[in-house]
């Protein structure tokens, strides 16, 4: 599963009406938190698509804290430090920090933290439960260009575990990827000559676009989404008039972003509009459509989006040449007499 970090940094960021909330835990405390740029590997705000290094100043992520006097054991038995606090970026420090107020590591016990983003996602506010389970329901994908993030549990944090790096400074928080993100390229199986094929749209249909979240707060385990509804349309790309070359494939210019919601397959269909044209020739539209259950996904069982996973789709296209096969006709005698 691909990881987005970020880190709880002590360096302060100055901001209007500094108040502490120490005295839910502990009477002293010390060195301001805030969080550093998060070093981003693979594949929100809606931010568009998927973020690369360097995370996006204008991006937006919420944190969640609990205190233990000592290690923790789980999260509920632990007391709430921070509760779903929104950090923002500031230029000043070069940092997030809690918007509206400030927030110090205690002198004694620990901090684990929790995050998720982006921060002003409307469906998107995953929360732990009473069972231990982090869940979210009735989750939207809509806009299909967000990615929704969650985050490992950072355990047994205090002051001491912050570090320097080149990325970033502080307590290292893993994020992971809650959905799917589906990439289409193209490409000839062979060498066309004097004729040209060129992609205008690609489409999916009979996906849904709503479920619900759960995940067991352990690494190892994978999240599950259910009551997956909606069925919904979604364009990867449109009106792009991108010529097919032959040798690799590659990615539609232009393309949307499309992260979507984890399914079982079986609605699912992909549609791909495109033009033929030979030299001297007019264009003639053509349009073929996939079963996207009815292709091979991989080390996969089943057909199917999981969390993570960015799935890649190889539009391939063949001709066949046209070639002849004369016949002539046998003569036919005619006798001429007088």
């Amino acid at each position: 599963m691909k990881k987005l970090l970020f880190a709880a940094a002590v360096a302060g960021v100055a901001l209007a009406g500094c108040v502490s909330n120490e005295a839910e835990v502990s009477p002293k405390a010390e060195g301001r938190i805030a969080f550093a740029a998060p070093l981003v590997s693979g594949v929100t705000r809606a931010y568009v698509g998927e973020i690369k290094n360097p995370y996006p100043t204008e991006e937006n992520f919420v944190v969640s804290a609990k205190y233990y006097d000592n290690a923790f054991d789980s999260w509920n038995n632990g007391q709430s430090y921070m509760s779903g606090v929104k950090v923002v970026y500031s230029a000043a420090d070069n940092a997030w920090a809690p918007e509206g107020q400030d927030y110090y590591w205690p002198k004694n016990g620990s901090l684990t933290f929790f995050a998720y983003s982006p921060a002003d996602y409307s469906s998107w506010a995953p929360a732990i439960n009473a069972d231990e389970k982090l869940a979210a329901s009735a989750v939207a994908v809509t806009a299909a260009n967000v990615d929704l993030l969650y985050s490992d549990l950072t355990k047994d944090q205090t002051k001491a575990n912050y570090t320097t790096n080149t990325y970033y400074n502080g307590v290292d928080i893993k994020f992971c990827h809650a959905l799917s993100s589906i990439v289409f390229k193209t490409r000839l199986t062979s060498e066309l000559n004097g004729t040209t094929i060129t992609v205008n749209e690609v489409t999916l249909s009979g996906v849904s676009s709503k479920g619900d979240f759960e995940w067991s707060l352990d690494a190892d385990d994978a999240p599950v989404w259910s009551s997956q509804s909606e069925a919904a349309g979604y364009t990867a790309v449109s009106g792009a008039g991108q010529e097919v070359k032959y040798g690799d494939a590659v990615e539609l210019e232009g393309a949307n972003a499309l992260i979507l919601l984890p399914q079982s397959l079986t609605d699912a269909v992909a549609t791909v509009k495109y033009t033929i044209q030979n030299d001297g020739g007019e264009a003639i539209e053509q349009t073929t459509t996939v079963a996207l259950a009815d292709l091979k996904y991989g080390s996969q069982e089943s057909a199917e989006w999981l969390p993570g996973k960015r799935y890649i789709y190889t539009v391939n296209f063949g001709l066949d040449r046209i070639v002849f096969a004369p016949q002539v006709k046998d003569w036919e005698d005619v006798v001429v007499s007088e």
